[in-house]
């Protein structure tokens, strides 16, 4: 069960000095997944951020600004409303970004007044991994014929740009609009995981994900006197809600880093959780555990995910290869495969050819007929000791990796190559293989710079945890719960 955080301001109240304690409201924040639904209802906006121009790179839903040579992601679209404000965020993608976090920002006020900014986070080593640094974050203003064309590089009414003056720790909830469709949580539109006239709607539901975020607070007085990020008012445009303000120019603003790596691993879990929510799915997965206990087993099973015209998942019965391992070629309605292997005479843990084949059903795959992405294709492993999947964290790193082995016969090299670090734990006497937990390091250490994520299952397939490798963590192995 969780605990109920709750937050709390001061409130002067009348005309005498008590001061009382009031609920304060989690920020709220949402996350447009799917940029085909975000423009048929904000047409205006995603024209801003579109580029007539399309110039498109490794990812998917990309535009080039040839002013200032990036990418906007326009795959995920964050969105904060306030009373005399929305402001809009994309990740961007420029090649000589490092390892910074790049986020694109758009303000628009209800008096028609726009800014833009780019905010750049720099990423930095710890102990946990690569972290984003909220307190060396810069903040520059853009202006450009591809951007807006209207802003000023100077927004401060004193002929700067806004300083970072704070990094507050803030409760946050993010909506996470139904997978498909433009519906938050709180909207009954949203049609995902119901039955309707005998349809099924097969795509996440929408949802709030809650926690402690970090807000960036930017001012141009230097001083945090409007109140930071939850104040009415942000730099530049805008009426707030004194009519005696006339320094709308130096409010505050505040930023929220997106974090495209975050929303790759929400959406993997979310695709996840989908198909274990599914009882024909998880029924095979657990016939499939139990055969993986066989040590009489010779041969892979397995069966293959698909979607139908309508979009809707469906799974192929379960098939035993003829002989050793299992293979599904690529199709255009095939977007993952589900595979045992053998307790005896077989490593329990993916293969380099159970990565370059995840790689072949993203590209295979038709993602135009139900708007799906790269987080949609899986490759599921189950093992006598857990079931495990692999997803695509980085489009351009999984497609550079596919690259680098273009033939069959590249591939078998390599996968000869890298499966002599899992013989190293197999007794080719007694055919027993080695703890699990040196399979799982041996893979997450592989897969790191590779676009691939590996996840594992509880044994009631009903949650899922991103495993990654960490040299200072327990084991070597970083767990991530899905939540």
């Amino acid at each position: 069960m969780g605990i109920p955080i709750v937050l709390y301001q001061c409130q002067k109240f009348d005309d005498s000095q008590t001061i009382i304690a009031e609920e304060k409201p989690p920020l709220k924040i949402s996350i447009v997944h799917g940029n085909a639904h975000f423009a048929k209802a904000n047409p205006d906006i995603y024209n801003k951020l579109k580029n007539a121009n399309q110039n498109h790179i490794a990812a998917r839903g990309t535009e080039y600004s040839t002013d200032y040579n990036f990418y906007f992601n326009l795959d995920n679209i964050q969105i904060i409303e306030k009373n005399t404000y929305t402001q809009y965020t994309v990740v961007v993608e420029n090649e000589s970004q490092n390892n910074n976090l790049l986020n694109y920002v758009l303000i628009v006020y209800n008096d028609g007044e726009e800014r833009q900014y780019l905010v750049t986070y720099p990423r930095i080593e710890t102990a946990e991994g690569l972290e984003i640094d909220h307190y060396s974050a810069t903040l520059q203003s853009l202006d450009g014929q591809s951007l807006l064309g209207r802003g000023t590089l100077a927004p401060c009414t004193n002929g700067t740009v806004p300083q970072l003056i704070d990094v507050t720790p803030t409760y946050s909830c993010t909506a996470v609009n139904c997978g498909g469709q433009n519906h938050g949580p709180e909207d009954e539109g949203c049609k995902c995981g119901t039955i309707e006239n005998g349809y099924y709607h097969d795509c996440t539901r929408a949802s709030y994900d809650c926690g402690w975020t970090n807000v960036n607070t930017w001012s141009c007085t230097g001083s945090s006197s409007s109140g930071g990020p939850d104040s009415g008012g942000e730099t530049g445009g805008g009426d707030t809600d004194d009519d005696d303000d006339d320094n709308d120019d130096d409010e505050s603003i505040g930023t929220i880093a997106l974090d495209d790596d975050a929303i790759t691993h929400l959406n993997n879990c979310n695709e996840l959780k989908k198909l274990t929510d599914d009882n024909v799915i998880k029924n095979k997965l657990n016939l499939l555990k139990a055969d993986a206990k066989n040590k009489y087993l010779k041969n892979e099973k397995g069966f293959s995910l698909r979607k139908n015209a309508n979009n809707e998942t469906y799974s192929t019965p379960i098939i035993t290869a003829d002989i050793g391992s299992i293979s599904y070629r690529p199709l255009i309605n095939l977007f993952g495969v589900a595979h045992l292997h053998q307790l005896v005479g077989s490593n329990p843990m993916f293969s380099a050819m159970d990565a370059f084949a995840l790689n072949s059903y993203n590209n295979a795959f038709d993602h135009n007929n139900g708007n799906t992405d790269e987080s949609l294709p899986v490759y599921i492993l189950v093992v006598a000791t857990g079931t495990y999947a692999i997803k695509i964290n980085d489009l351009a790193a999984i497609n550079a990796y596919g690259d680098e082995f273009p033939t069959l016969k590249k591939q078998l090299k390599e996968h000869k190559r890298f499966n002599e670090k899992y013989n190293k734990h197999y007794n080719p006497i007694t055919g027993a293989t080695g703890d699990f937990i040196d399979y799982e390091k041996i893979f997450t250490k592989y897969i790191q710079s590779k676009g691939i994520s590996l996840y594992k299952a509880n044994n009631e397939l009903s949650t899922w945890e991103r495993l990654e490798h960490d040299s200072n963590a327990t084991n070597e192995i970083k767990k991530t719960n899905c939540n």
